[in-house]
Parts: structure tokens; sequence; C-alpha cells
């Protein structure tokens, strides 16, 4: 059985975490809008492995978004293993980890706010 990975950005905006992107509309939940999954399709057991142990395997964000929040409470009471990292931590991996951590193209994020005002929220689904 595959391992689905799920990753979500935010951002800073005057003190309170949002999403990154506008929600989506999205088949596989039932077509209602939702934030938009930003984790590599080829990103699986290992890959996830290697980034939640890397992040420090910190659960979800006591500030999370609304938005994510929400997400989470009606479709995502069983995330397996959430974490999150800062962008300035997330880059910081990629250079540093002798190659353990997944890649994820830094062209999603937003680039505009500093790197600790961006945020990669993943979990999988087993």
């Amino acid at each position: 059985m595959s391992t689905y990975v799920f990753a979500f950005i935010e951002i800073n905006h005057n003190g309170e975490w949002i999403i990154a992107d506008n929600l989506v509309e999205d088949e596989e939940y039932e077509g209602k809008p939702v934030p938009k999954n930003v984790a590599p399709w080829w990103w699986g057991k290992s890959a996830y492995a290697d980034i939640y142990e890397l992040s420090g395997e910190r659960g979800f964000p006591a500030d999370l978004s609304a938005e994510m929040l929400s997400f989470i409470n009606e479709y995502w009471q069983d995330a397996n293993r959430p974490s999150w990292l800062l962008m300035s931590e997330l880059k910081l991996l990629q250079e540093d980890a002798n190659g353990r951590c997944p890649a994820i193209d830094l062209i999603l994020f937003p680039g505009a706010l500093p790197d600790s005002e961006v945020r990669l929220v993943f979990w999988a689904d087993q």
C-alpha cells in the first residue's frame, strides 16, 4: 500500500498564519474548496520518514491557520505524524542534510516574504 504525503504552505500575515494560496476545488474532497497540496507526487514513505525526522517531529503548529484547522478537523483528524518546517529551516536542511531531506521545489513558496514568515505543514496518510 502506498503512502500519500500532504504538504501545505502557510504565510504569516500581520501576525496571523494563513494559507499561501487560494483554496482549490478538489475531487478527492467532493469538489469542495480545500488548501492546495504541494507535496511532490513522488514523496512516499521513505521521503516522508526523512523529512519528518529532520523536522524534529513537532506535530501541528499551535498557531495553525483557520483554513488548515478547518480542513484537518473535517478530513484529517487521523493525520499520521504531522509536523512543519519554516522556510529557513527547509532551506538549511536541503543544503546540509547529506541528501536525506527530500527535495521540494522552492519556487512553490512565496519569495517576497522573509523565510521566517513562510512554513510548510505536512503529514502522511499512514
